[in-house]
């Protein structure tokens, strides 16, 4: 197994349709997480006083997979992936040295 990196870049004008949208998202992370597939995952957070550090609407996600192929193919079951608010996903293949998940499987 592997780990990934995955990088979300979310519409930033599609925000009231994701409110509607981010319990659908949630429970699909929740479920990823409780088996063991994602690893962590989250928003950034909006730092709208330093523009030098100011990021685009997304999030970050750590997937525990066998390949790119099969996270993205996981990924594609998002409901904000399928309702079309991601606007960017990039992935990478990740060496953790140190980490306190269990990533021997």
């Amino acid at each position: 197994m592997n780990v990934y990196a995955i990088e979300y870049i979310y519409d930033p004008d599609a925000e009231p349709q994701m409110a509607k949208i981010r319990p659908q998202h949630r429970n699909f992370l929740t479920q990823l997480f409780n088996e063991g597939t994602l690893l962590i995952g989250g928003a950034w957070i909006a730092d709208n006083h330093d523009s030098a550090t100011a990021k685009k609407p997304g999030a970050l996600l750590l997937m525990h997979t066998q390949s790119d192929k099969e996270a993205l193919e996981i990924l594609h079951n998002d409901p904000f992936y399928i309702n079309n608010f991601i606007i960017e996903r990039t992935i990478h293949r990740w060496n953790p040295l140190l980490s306190p998940f269990d990533l021997e499987k």
